[in-house]
């Protein structure tokens, strides 16, 4: 038995290799892809019923329940669009709710010199202070030094009433604090 055979045109031909017809046709996986499509469609079209009903629903929820009270287009157009702040910021001093704006201006006055709030201190600038404090050679302190024992008595007395309540502030409400060991 040949393997091959070899036709004048080019054509190679095996004899011993068989083949058979597909089984699959074109017109059934065309079918399964429409019949696919058109359940996707109609999945849609459900979901988008259900979502018209609940936002009629939500809408019959929002309408007044008296009759000649106002709609909510109308309460729409009547209410502010956001919290207006304007009085509460002006008592507060707050000049521009533009945070960068401050931010630049507190800026400004680090770097300035100028009158404060309290009666005769003025501010100057940051390095300028620094480098007074440095041509003074003096030392920024947190305290006076302890003089004496009594002033080092009254400084631990302070220091142990800022160290907590009796019994860690339990039912006191903040009111008895430690006096030395308790029994």
């Amino acid at each position: 038995m040949p393997e091959e055979i070899t036709h004048p045109d080019g054509r190679i031909e095996h004899p011993q290799v068989k083949y058979e017809k597909s089984d699959v046709s074109f017109g059934a996986i065309a079918t399964i892809i429409l019949g696919a499509l058109v359940f996707a469609a109609f999945v849609q079209y459900v979901i988008l019923l259900y979502f018209h009903d609940v936002r009629k629903h939500e809408a019959q929820s929002k309408e007044s329940p008296y009759p000649l009270g106002p709609s909510a287009e109308q309460l729409s157009d009547t209410l502010p669009r956001k919290p207006v702040l304007e009085q509460v910021d002006r008592l507060a001093g707050v000049e521009s709710n533009d945070n960068y704006k401050r931010q630049v201006k507190r800026e400004l006055r680090l770097n300035s010199y100028g009158p404060t709030e309290e009666e005769g201190f003025v501010h100057i600038p940051i390095d300028r202070a620094i480098d007074l404090i440095e041509q003074e050679g003096q030392r920024l302190k947190s305290r006076p030094p302890l003089a004496n024992a009594e002033e080092k008595k009254r400084y631990e007395e302070q220091r142990r009433r800022s160290g907590g309540l009796v019994d860690y502030g339990a039912s006191n409400s903040g009111r008895v604090f430690r006096r030395g060991r308790q029994k």
